[in-house]
């Protein structure tokens, strides 16, 4: 006969482990779960339809990429997590930035005006590529519950995402519980 309840007297502190649970499964709990982490939702877009280039001086533009987000709380923050390269093609001019924008807005929490999240100059040579970049901002304070459409918005004179097959663009927007 198979035992589908056990009185909560019945079992000793930590008498259950992983090798009477199987831990891949889902289990729904009604109380509070600690220990388990603070990461409430997690998505990620990938691009990599090709370079983008970029020419508009010390103006800020989008770049085209976006990522819509729908926060489970608004008293949650978010962590952003962008990985791309970043590539100078010439000499001078205005070096790139690179910052985020929600709703195609400045986010008050940025000194957006610069693109002050990523920034790349070279003063000689060409060509000069950054590797495997990548950088974060952590959001702490959320606006919505409804979708939200963040943006990489770009400054600079000939700068470059690398976009490709092999090289692409991955952005990840982790919510975090306060």
């Amino acid at each position: 006969m198979t035992v589908t309840t056990i009185p909560k007297a019945g079992i000793a502190d930590d008498a259950i482990d992983n090798t009477k649970l199987d831990l891949s499964s889902n289990y729904a709990f009604t109380g509070t779960v600690t220990g388990a982490g603070k990461i409430i939702k997690s998505s990620r877009v990938k691009y990599d339809s090709g370079n983008i280039d970029f020419s508009n001086g010390s103006s800020l533009a989008d770049s085209g990429i976006d990522h819509n987000f729908t926060a489970t709380s608004t008293s949650n923050t978010l962590l952003h997590i962008i990985n791309v390269v970043l590539q100078k093609t010439n000499e001078g001019g205005h070096g790139g930035g690179v910052t985020i924008y929600k709703n195609d807005g400045a986010i008050t929490e940025i000194s957006s005006s610069d693109g002050s999240l990523v920034r790349m100059h070279q003063d000689s040579a060409t060509s000069v590529r950054s590797g495997n970049g990548s950088f974060t901002y952590h959001q702490t304070t959320i606006d919505s519950t409804s979708s939200i459409k963040y943006s990489i918005y770009v400054r600079g004179d000939s700068f470059r995402f690398i976009s490709n097959s092999t090289t692409p663009l991955f952005w990840t927007i982790l919510e975090i519980a306060a």
